[in-house]
């Protein structure tokens, strides 16, 4: 007895999609992580206005897929806090050796 096709392309879809959630759930995790240090998910979800810390767990958990938006969000927070380390370097320097900059 083998296995229809369609059913076979349908199941291997469905893993595709739950793989790449979890990438999402990964890739937010080490973003949270690099922004926050070790109270991530509590202040990532304040920097996220979610109305329930525990839709962040449900992200990371693969019980709910985190929304694109979500991600979106993520990643202008980390250009936001880079953009800040670089300006925040460059002054420590110029003010240690004025023509460093």
């Amino acid at each position: 007895m083998g296995y229809c096709p369609v059913l076979i392309a349908f199941i291997f879809r469905l893993w595709l999609l739950k793989k790449e959630a979890m990438n999402d759930a990964e890739n937010l995790e080490r973003a949270g992580q690099a922004l926050f240090g070790p109270h991530w998910q509590t202040e990532l979800s304040r920097m996220l206005k979610l109305s329930d810390p525990k839709r962040l767990r449900q992200w990371l958990s693969g019980y709910r897929d985190v929304p694109p938006g979500v991600m979106d969000d993520t990643i202008a927070l980390l250009r936001q806090r880079g953009a800040e380390m670089i300006a925040l370097a460059d002054e420590l320097a110029a003010e240690r050796e004025p023509d460093a900059v």
